[in-house]
């Protein structure tokens, strides 16, 4: 549905052509087909309790009401196609729907916001940061064995991971994270820390030290964890190298940081956290007080001296 909204598509469109057609159209044509054979009702079972998209509510529908029909059956109807597509993208436009939508992403714009600002007031202190992001679950074996996870659970082993955390690192300056809920990992959360650059330099080690921490220690063999500064190769092709040591004056990779750390703080396109005992699913640390006898942070980036 979203991707119908965006798509560059005029009613004399015609998508049996695909050649004719801007590449939003025919993306968008590939989207649909491909949620053909998505289990609607299966979603909503598993996502009872949480709120849901409004595109994925109207994409159910039209699902019940047999109008995708048009455009997933073999034998294309062109003029049925944009007489859909036009009924789809007057609807994603009214007020009814826009102001679902807005409520729906009302968290995450601020979410986004906040983070901004967070970042930029962390790299008024320090010259430079080391950054380590985190993958926190619950290992399937437990998954399986004790059902659904307990919300309430989640958020206590995270309280819990935070506290011991900054025990482990007193260099610890700053952290960002984010629940979310998935099918395939339940309840999960994606973590993003701060250190001062001049006192830790070895990501790596320094986030399998927080995945055990949080896989051995917090869960008590319950959790695991990916740790993503060990695969920087495979996020760079995503994002650019926004983790690991990161200076305040490369701009470069500053703004793959912020694209790095936007993932935390994405709008739920398909479902937002809503399940009683919940709570917040997104925080932040407190900045550092700055010092008296300081005006600022130390522009020269010397050799790292700790961790």
């Amino acid at each position: 549905m979203r991707a119908i909204a965006n798509a560059r598509w005029s009613a004399n469109t015609d998508v049996t052509r695909p050649e004719t057609c801007h590449k939003s159209v025919n993306s968008a044509v590939r989207a649909i087909r491909s949620c053909t054979n998505i289990d609607c009702q299966g979603i909503r079972d598993f996502y009872a309790g949480h709120k849901l998209s409004p595109y994925f509510e109207i994409w159910v529908e039209e699902r019940t009401g047999f109008q995708t029909m048009v455009i997933t059956e073999r034998s294309w109807n062109s003029i049925g196609i944009n007489e859909w597509f036009l009924r789809i993208r007057k609807l994603v436009k009214g007020s009814d729907f826009t102001k679902a939508l807005s409520n729906h992403e009302r968290g995450a714009r601020k979410n986004a916001l906040s983070l901004t600002e967070y970042i930029d007031g962390l790299y008024g202190l320090y010259a430079r940061l080391c950054v380590v992001r985190l993958d926190l679950s619950y290992s399937r074996a437990h998954r399986d064995s004790v059902g659904p996870l307990n919300p309430s659970r989640v958020k206590e082993d995270l309280t819990s991971f935070l506290r011991s955390a900054k025990s482990e690192f007193p260099a610890l300056v700053g952290y960002i994270w984010k629940l979310e809920y998935g099918q395939s990992k339940s309840y999960h959360i994606h973590f993003m820390a701060f250190f001062d650059g001049h006192k830790v330099c070895k990501d790596v080690v320094v986030g399998n030290v927080l995945g055990d921490l949080w896989r051995d220690f917090v869960t008590g063999g319950d959790g695991g964890y990916w740790n993503c500064n060990a695969k920087k190769t495979y996020y760079e092709r995503i994002y650019g190298v926004g983790v690991g040591m990161i200076a305040h004056d490369n701009i470069e990779r500053r703004a793959s940081l912020l694209r790095s750390a936007m993932y935390l703080a994405k709008v739920d396109y398909y479902v937002r956290l809503n399940e009683k005992g919940v709570g917040r699913i997104f925080g932040k640390g407190q900045l550092p007080e700055r010092r008296a006898n300081k005006v600022g942070r130390k522009r020269k980036a010397g050799p790292c001296d700790g961790f």
